[in-house]
């Protein structure tokens, strides 16, 4: 739910400001981290339109690699939490 639409309906609700202000302070690292991935993604794009065929291929290679890995331990801890939850 995007943060504008939370913040108007959360104004609505019964929900005391103090609650709400710590609620916010706990989505501060998610959001810094959001903010860390967007900056670097903007340094290395640049640096991908500027650099030469054999770094733009490392580069594709290596996201590739990346995410394959990413979706290969998504799917293992998924896994590993459904057995937990089984038991």
């Amino acid at each position: 739910m995007p943060f504008s639409v939370a913040n108007f309906l959360l104004g609505l609700s019964s929900i005391r400001f103090r609650d709400y202000f710590i609620g916010t302070l706990g989505s501060m690292p998610a959001l810094v981290a959001s903010v860390f991935v967007g900056s670097l993604s903007r340094v290395g794009f640049n640096a991908y339109q500027s650099e030469s065929d054999i770094f733009k291929s490392a580069v594709l290679i290596v996201g590739a690699i990346s995410t394959i890995l990413l979706f290969a331990h998504a799917h293992h801890f998924t896994h590993a939490l459904r057995s937990c939850a089984a038991e």
